[in-house]
């Protein structure tokens, strides 16, 4: 089995971002899963995250993204086809309240089962999460749910938010190891 796993590079004033920092800890293999590591840069543009599904034809897909004011590691169950930035992404450049894609579903849901991988992690610091922000992490989820249902790839894909500050990292590098070991449960 293949996984694709992403983060973002640093964004706005920040220096760096929890999301790499926990990407660039994490073991090339897990279980049975290769991981497919890769840096996402931090702007609107649908072809990073097409590209990259497009070339690995990964079984999973899984996103991390920084969320700077939770406190708890948050399992995204839908990804809204809406954008509306609050700051301009590392290019300067700002989408505000409009649609990602045209006369594309409003929202796509995850396929993984978020109350199953909760419960076999059983952590009070995990939450199943019902916005994914209207920012790039957002934006990046509804492109690779729409470009997985449009292309017919069999990827499954999440998008998980990790907290800036509150836990520690080698225990943030721990929770989403234990996600990828659940993924079929």
């Amino acid at each position: 089995m293949r996984l694709l796993i992403t983060a973002f590079d640093a964004f706005g004033n920040e220096k760096e971002n929890i999301s790499e920092i926990v990407l660039l800890s994490l073991n090339d293999k897990i279980h049975n899963i290769e991981l497919v590591k890769h840096t996402i840069k931090t702007i609107f543009n649908e072809d990073n995250i097409k590209t990259l599904i497009n070339n690995i034809k990964p079984d999973y897909l899984i996103m991390l993204g920084e969320a700077q004011n939770r406190k708890t590691i948050s399992l995204e169950k839908v990804a809204i086809n809406y954008v509306n930035a609050r700051i301009p992404d590392n290019n300067n450049f700002s989408l505000k309240d409009q649609l990602i894609i045209n006369n594309a579903p409003l929202a796509y849901f995850t396929p993984f089962d978020l109350q199953k991988i909760k419960s076999s992690i059983d952590n009070q610091l995990i939450e199943i999460s019902y916005t994914a922000g209207t920012f790039v992490c957002n934006y990046t989820y509804y492109i690779a749910l729409n470009h997985i249902e449009t292309s017919n790839f069999k990827t499954k894909g999440l998008f998980i938010h990790l907290p800036k500050f509150g836990i520690e990292k080698e225990n943030l590098v721990t929770f989403v190891t234990n996600i990828i070991k659940n993924l079929d449960n």
